[in-house]
C-alpha cells in the first residue's frame, strides 16, 4: 500500500505531517481572506510513499489528473454544510527530485448542475462569512482527509456587482473554464467588458480583462501575422497600434492572476508575441522563460522551448 499525504494550503502556510508504516496524513492550515465574489484558491499537494508509475513508460507520472485523484471538498458555515465531489478536475503536476511529490490548484467559486439539460450554478461562498474547507482525495484504494481551513469572504461592493452583472451559468462556464457556444460569446463578451468599467481591481475584472485581451488579439491576428507587423512597425509604417495597446492592457491586467488560472498561460504567450512586435526581445524572452519554468513537464514547457530557440535564432540574424 502506497502512502500518501495531501495537502491543501492557501497563501501558502503549510505544515506537513509525514504518514509512518502505512498511515495516510492530511494538514491543511490558511488564514486566507477572500473578497465577496472572488474565487479562492487551493494549492493541493499529495506526497506518495513511492513513484506512481506510467504503466507504459514504467517512469513517474508527470501528471495525475482529476481521474486518478478524485477530490470532495466540505465548506462549512455558520448556517450550511455543502459538499461538492469533484468541483474542478484538478490536475496534479509531478514537482521536485523525489519523483513522489504532486502539487496543483483548484479554484473554488461555483457549484455547475445540470439539470434537465439546463446548466445551473449555485454560489459556494454565498455571503460574507466564514467558512471552513476540508479536502477529502482519493486515489485507488487510499483515502486522505485534509485537516480543517478557515476562509474569511470580506464585504465588496465591487464583487456584489460583478455577481450581478455574470447573471448566467453560462457567463461563469466561460470566464472559469473558457466553455463557450458562439451563440453566446457576443454577449457574454459584453459583459465582460461591463465588469472590467465596473468592478476593476478585482479578481473576477482580471480574468474578465484576460478573456476579453486574448479575443481581440486572437481577432488581429487573423488578418496580420506577428513578424509582418513587427516589420511594419520597425518600418514606420501604419498599423492599429491603438488596439495593440488596448490589448496589451488587458493582457497586463490578466498577467497579475494567480498562476492556478489556465488562463494565465495564454495571457503570456500573447504578451510575448506582443512584446516581439515591439522588438522588445528581453521582455519576450522573459515571458517565455516563465511559462517554460512554470510547466517543466507539460507540453507548454515544448512550445515556451521551441518559441525561446526561435527568438536566439532570430536574435542572431
Amino acid at each position: 500500500m502506497k502512502n500518501i499525504i495531501i495537502v491543501a494550503s492557501m497563501l501558502f502556510w503549510t505544515s506537513f505531517v509525514f504518514a509512518k508504516d502505512d498511515s495516510m496524513v492530511i494538514s491543511l492550515k490558511t488564514n486566507q481572506t477572500v473578497n465577496f465574489g472572488d474565487p479562492v484558491i487551493v494549492e493541493i499537494t499529495a506526497i506518495f510513499g513511492a513513484p506512481i508509475l506510467s504503466v507504459n513508460s514504467h517512469e513517474p507520472q508527470d501528471i495525475l489528473s482529476g481521474r486518478d485523484v478524485s477530490m470532495e471538498w466540505e465548506i462549512v458555515s455558520e448556517d450550511r454544510i455543502f459538499t461538492y465531489r469533484d468541483i474542478l478536475s484538478v490536475d496534479l503536476a509531478l514537482e521536485g527530485e523525489s519523483k513522489t511529490e504532486y502539487s496543483g490548484k483548484a479554484i473554488l467559486l461555483w457549484k455547475f448542475t445540470n439539470v434537465k439539460g439546463e446548466l445551473q450554478h449555485e454560489l459556494i461562498f454565498d455571503k460574507p462569512n466564514s467558512y471552513s474547507i476540508v479536502l477529502k482525495c482519493k486515489y485507488g484504494n487510499e483515502v486522505a482527509i485534509s485537516s480543517k481551513s478557515n476562509i474569511q469572504v470580506l464585504e465588496s461592493s465591487k464583487g456584489k456587482k460583478a455577481l450581478e452583472i455574470l447573471d448566467s451559468a453560462k457567463d461563469w462556464r466561460y470566464l472559469l473554464y473558457g466553455v463557450f457556444s458562439q451563440d453566446d460569446k457576443t454577449t457574454i463578451l459584453s459583459k465582460f467588458d461591463r465588469v472590467i468599467d465596473e468592478c476593476d481591481g478585482t479578481v473576477i475584472a482580471n480574468i474578465c480583462s484576460a478573456h476579453l485581451g486574448n479575443e481581440l488579439f486572437n481577432d488581429y491576428q487573423k488578418n496580420n501575422s506577428i513578424n509582418k507587423s513587427r516589420e511594419m512597425m520597425l518600418e514606420g509604417h501604419p498599423v492599429d497600434e491603438q488596439l495593440l495597446i488596448k490589448i496589451k492592457t488587458l493582457c497586463n491586467k490578466g498577467k497579475h492572476l494567480d498562476d492556478g488560472f489556465a488562463i494565465r498561460d495564454d495571457i503570456l504567450f500573447n504578451l510575448a508575441r506582443l512584446e516581439f512586435i515591439y522588438n522588445n526581445f528581453d521582455e519576450t524572452f522573459n515571458l517565455l522563460d516563465e511559462i517554460d519554468k512554470k510547466h517543466p513537464s507539460s507540453k507548454l514547457h515544448k512550445q515556451a522551448q521551441k518559441a525561446k530557440d526561435e527568438l536566439l535564432k532570430f536574435k542572431e540574424k
